[in-house]
């Protein structure tokens, strides 16, 4: 048979199967491998919590023993860690029914997910199958009672700690909604101001086109005139120009304004990123908030586990202080007893040595007599033998009588139980005395403990108050840090508004004096208008004659791309013609030498037949002939086919001369050709010129100077043409740009609602931050009248107490001492609690005043909000005043009253911004003065410390001497009851053997 544990999943566990282990030999706990996989037979769990390696459990001598095994999560016995990270633990004892957890809950941040860890039960079964002996002792991290020291200082509960988390999640959470929100609107503030921008320059690019559309058609129109209203026509110009140059100052001004408005725009951005970067600051300094009282809750921890160690040392020292006492009456009883026993004893001493001197007395009677009778014995008479011998014998009687008396006396039972009793009380007073002085001792290495624990726990609070000393100087720095800011904040939005202000003045200006040169403009519309009209009449005249001349040049160019196509068909057909002619010239050069060859063979041939036989010569000559005629022939109708084709070719050329000097009539009407074309005609003009009269010369120049006319009178008109095409093109598009930004700004304006809907949602969210900051604050202060009463029974029950320690012995002061000493580490723990609530109230009076500053930040935006409102408003009063360019008149009433209506709600902000100045700065005065006031608390606070630390010292000496003068009169106790033994021993042992 051998050892079984069984392994049950507790509720609060990463859930698995039961497990049942048989341990022959060491087995190993630890998380699922692809080796390894978990089943009920193995201690291997499908955890991402468990190291591979976890721990080993085994059974070894009748006990089952745990070990960690460098786990990284750490193991735990009964909420008991084993080891730290990454160490090996000593083998520890389980017994059953313990709870066994392996690692430690994770949470995951990215996947926002917790892993959980394996917690269970054990059950450990012997190899007889018996269960193994379960643990009788406390799990120490259970949750203790609240209740601090003596039931009579409050302590912040978990509770109440727990709902102030929450309230701060929720206010974190809001803050977040808002930020985002924030976001949003920035955005869409942006967008609009991208939009308006676009809108601005496609209105100005439009009018900037319909000026020049307008210049340029008055100007054709003047052209068009007759000559005898030359007069009128310079006029015109000079009033056109005029109009032009008005009309470009009027734009540039509109220019600097939209300039001056983009300025605004990005300091409006630059603001807006500064208010980003205070807000992240501000989620900085939350986080940092959170931190502090995240460690806040965790010194408050730590402080409540102080509490309880200091009331568990209470109670040992009042179970001590019992025990004290207790030993104390027992010892006095028994002092009582001894003393009465000691007293006894001296009488029955007395009473022994008085007999015991009679005694003496008659023996040297007895002896003297004894001696004069042996020397009297022989001299005297016998009558005076007789008469002596009479008395001696009556003495001897007497004498002997009295030592029987003493010696039934000594050897009575009495006197022996007596003494006997005595004995054995004064040793059991002895061993008595040992023990209580073993208990004193032991008292004495508690209270050296005890002292020790309350040096650890001053220290503790020491550092508990530095750390709080700490977390104020970096409250203080980020108060100051956020002042400046703040400062500097309302500083800029000042500057800015002035700037506003200063823009707003510029633009009004502007728009009087636009105004004016409106009423110029209309002036000399009407003046215009009549002129116009003629103007239109002359320019339908002019655009028929444009159109007509338009089609003879198109016809004139397709009859010009039609010669030029032909005259490149005969070009490549001669230039084929040539190559031919080339190819003949070299075939005939080839013949030609053939045949001087033949001429040469046939010499030769003549000669060499002369020798030979005539046989021969009939047989070889018709042969080489008949080759040479054929090859000539063939030469000779090769040479006809090109005479026939540079004939050919020759027609071919002549036709197209005739043809080059028809179209030279044709080219010199007209040169408005493409330059690729012309081109090609000025090369084949150079190739034929040669050929062509001087008759056509004349007729050619008349024409050229005619069509240099034409054509100069068109270029003029084709530029100016395209002059005003780029211009209407221009126009078009900064149109187009105005119709985005008109659309673009109708969509922020129908977001408007939207938008104050947001507001008012958020308004919403901060007063209900406010009920619950309200809320807090009667929380407070009722915890704070809870306090002042329990100070007042605490009073109460110490005044009672130094009435109580006045009626105690030596000793009880001692343990009073020791009790004041506890009682004042208690006040000095309860001070720094008290410290430590103090601290969380500043903090919470920070929080309260970053939640003031964050709706100061809130107004300011809404504020800004506000601005960019008017701002909008004044972007449509603007938009406005451009379409009044048209219909101004009409619009000045409305633009004046819509001034007035700004005037005043800029005079409104300033006052608002001005009282909200006073109010910061009389909130920071105060926060001023409370900071003075809390310093000047602090370091009363810190001056009573000193004072305790300077009590506890003294008490700590005089309880030391107090010690040890009892020590001393310990030792002469234990030194004079010695000694009372040992006479009263050596006093009985001669009396003993002197009666023996």
């Amino acid at each position: 048979m051998t050892a079984i544990a069984f392994f049950h999943c507790r509720p609060n566990s990463h859930p698995f199967q039961d497990r049942q282990l048989t341990l022959k030999e060491p087995t190993k706990i630890g998380r699922s491998v692809a080796r390894c996989r978990p089943s009920p037979n193995n201690a291997v769990f499908d955890c991402k919590v468990l190291s591979r390696n976890h721990a080993l459990l085994w059974y070894e001598n009748g006990k089952f023993y745990l070990q960690d095994t460098k786990s990284s999560n750490g193991t735990f016995v009964n909420n008991q860690r084993l080891s730290k990270a990454s160490e090996e633990s000593p083998a520890v004892e389980v017994n059953s029914c313990d709870i066994v957890q392996f690692g430690v809950d994770v949470v995951d941040n990215t996947k926002k997910v917790t892993h959980g860890c394996i917690v269970s039960q054990l059950r450990l079964y012997l190899p007889n199958g018996d269960e193994a002996k379960q643990s009788n002792h406390v799990w120490n991290n259970q949750i203790m009672d609240k209740v601090p020291y003596n039931n009579a200082y409050p302590v912040v509960q978990s509770q109440d700690l727990y709902q102030l988390h929450q309230y701060l999640q929720e206010a974190l959470h809001r803050e977040q909604m808002l930020e985002q929100k924030l976001a949003l609107l920035q955005r869409l503030v942006v967008r609009s101001h991208d939009a308006s921008e676009k809108g601005w320059q496609a209105l100005i690019d439009e009018d900037r086109l319909l000026s020049r559309l307008e210049f340029l058609e008055n100007q054709l129109q003047t052209f068009n005139k007759t000559q005898n209203e030359e007069s009128l026509q310079t006029q015109l110009q000079t009033i056109q120009e005029e109009k032009y140059v008005y009309e470009k100052t009027s734009k540039e001004t509109l220019r600097q304004a939209l300039q001056e408005k983009l300025e605004a725009v990005r300091k409006l951005s630059n603001l807006e990123r500064s208010l980003s970067n205070t807000e992240d600051e501000c989620t900085h300094l939350r986080q940092m908030h959170e931190q502090t009282q995240n460690e806040l809750t965790e010194l408050a921890a730590v402080h409540q586990g102080k509490i309880k160690e200091i009331q568990e040392i209470s109670e040992k020292l009042q179970e001590t202080e019992r025990k004290n006492k207790d030993t104390i009456t027992e010892l006095e009883q028994r002092k009582e007893e001894m003393q009465q026993n000691i007293e006894e004893i001296t009488q029955e001493k007395e009473t022994l040595s008085n007999a015991f001197e009679t005694l003496k007395d008659k023996r040297e009677k007895l002896d003297q007599l004894e001696h004069t009778n042996n020397n009297d014995l022989v001299n005297n008479n016998s009558l005076e033998e007789q008469g002596v011998q009479a008395d001696l014998g009556t003495k001897l009687e007497e004498l002997l009588n009295d030592s029987e008396q003493i010696t039934n006396l000594i050897n009575s039972a009495d006197v022996n139980h007596n003494f006997k009793v005595k004995l054995q009380q004064l040793q059991k007073i002895q061993v008595d005395m040992e023990t209580k002085e073993d208990l004193i001792e032991t008292n004495h290495e508690c209270i050296e403990d005890l002292k020790e624990t309350l040096i650890l726990a001053k220290e503790d609070a020491i550092e508990n108050v530095n750390e709080v000393e700490d977390l104020r100087e970096q409250l203080k720095v980020r108060e100051a840090e956020m002042e400046t800011k703040l400062n500097q904040t309302t500083n800029d939005l000042k500057q800015q508004l002035a700037q506003v202000k200063n823009d707003n003045e510029c633009k009004n200006a502007t728009l009087l004096e636009l105004q004016a040169y409106v009423s110029k403009l209309e002036t000399t519309n009407s003046e215009l208008e009549c002129a116009h009209k003629q103007e239109v009449e002359s320019r339908l005249l002019a655009e028929g004659e444009m159109s007509k001349l338009h089609e003879e040049r198109e016809r004139q160019t397709a009859v010009i791309n039609e010669a030029s196509r032909e005259l490149q068909a005969a070009l490549s057909a001669r230039e084929s013609l040539l190559e031919r002619e080339e190819n003949v010239r070299l075939q005939v050069e080839e013949s030609e030498l053939m045949l001087n060859m033949c001429h040469n063979s046939s010499s030769e041939s003549t000669s060499e037949a002369e020798e030979l036989e005539p046989d021969d010569k009939n047989s070889v000559l018709p042969t080489t002939f008949v080759i040479f005629k054929a090859k000539l022939k063939e030469l000779k109708s090769k040479l006809k086919d090109t005479d026939r084709q540079l004939l050919a070719v020759q027609e071919e050329n002549f036709e197209l001369k005739d043809q080059i000097e028809s179209l030279q009539t044709q080219h010199t009407m007209e040169k408005s050709v493409p330059l690729n074309v012309e081109e090609v005609m000025s090369e084949l003009l150079q190739a034929t010129e040669n050929s062509v009269s001087s008759s056509n010369a004349q007729m050619e120049e008349k024409w050229q100077q005619k069509l240099q006319e034409k054509e100069e009178a068109l270029q003029e008109s084709s530029a100016e043409l395209k002059l005003a095409l780029q211009k209407l093109a221009q126009q078009e598009e900064e149109f187009l740009q105005l119709q985005n930004e008109l659309m673009v700004t109708r969509q922020t304006a129908e977001a408007v609602p939207q938008l104050r809907e947001e507001v008012s949602s958020l308004e919403s969210s901060l007063q209900e931050r406010r009920e619950s900051c309200s809320l807090l604050e009667t929380q407070l202060q009722t915890n704070e009248q809870s306090l002042q009463n329990a100070q007042k029974e605490i009073s109460t029950l110490q005044g009672k107490v130094e009435e109580d320690a006045e009626s105690i012995t030596k000793f009880a002061n001692e343990t009073e001492s020791l009790q004041a000493e506890v009682q004042s580490q208690a006040l000095l723990a309860t001070a720094a609690y008290d410290k430590e609530r103090e601290v969380r109230k500043q903090l919470e009076d920070d929080t309260s005043q970053l939640i003031a500053k964050e709706e100061q930040i809130a107004r300011l935006e809404d504020e800004l909000s506000i601005c960019r409102k008017e701002k909008a408003d004044v972007k449509s009063d603007f938009d406005a005043l451009t379409l009044s360019l048209q219909e101004a008149q009409r619009e000045k009433e409305e633009i004046n009253s819509e001034l007035q209506r700004l005037e005043q709600s800029r005079a409104e902000k300033e006052s608002a911004l001005e009282k909200e100045l006073t109010s910061n700065k009389t909130l920071l005065e105060e926060s001023l003065q409370e900071k003075e006031k809390l310093t000047s608390a602090m370091g009363n606070k810190d001056e009573e410390l000193a004072e305790v630390t300077t009590r506890c010292q003294q008490l700590i000496r005089e309880r030391e001497e107090n010690a040890m003068k009892l020590e001393g009169s310990l030792a002469m106790r234990r030194y004079s009851t010695a000694a009372v033994l040992i006479a009263f021993v050596s006093l009985l042992i001669y009396l003993i053997f002197g009666s023996s």
